[in-house]
């Protein structure tokens, strides 16, 4: 099955409506700062609750602009997720893709990553 133009684009509005959730979930802090201080019952959970949510969409926002970058290839995305996101070196981003699985599917992944990596560095 082929990467489809239209699944990257809706992909990339789902990102900026996540992008838009968390600038708006920053712009509630102080409003929820004053009603903890003014002790408004519950604030206190919303503000917690939201704390978790701001990590998770956050991390999502991360994984969905992974993908528009990678624009289905798979080497590029290799080098966003365990050179960029996680900060391996080279060796180590190596390493993790031929841990994958027993198949080689991981080990088959290793040059065009890197190949990719030397073409951005």
């Amino acid at each position: 099955m082929e990467v489809e133009f239209v699944d990257l684009r809706d992909l990339s509005n789902f990102e900026k409506s996540t992008n838009a959730f968390l600038v708006a979930l920053e712009a509630v802090e102080p409003a929820l700062e004053r009603l903890e201080k003014a002790k408004c019952p519950g604030t206190g959970h919303v503000g917690f609750v939201l704390g978790e949510v701001a990590e998770k969409l956050q991390h999502l926002a991360e994984a969905l602009e992974d993908v528009r970058l990678a624009d289905g290839e798979q080497a590029v995305w290799d080098y966003r997720f365990y050179m960029v996101r996680l900060g391996l070196s080279l060796a180590g981003a190596a390493e993790e893709l031929a841990g994958l699985d027993g198949q080689g599917e991981g080990v088959k992944r290793i040059e065009p990553m890197r190949r990719y990596a030397e073409s951005v560095a």
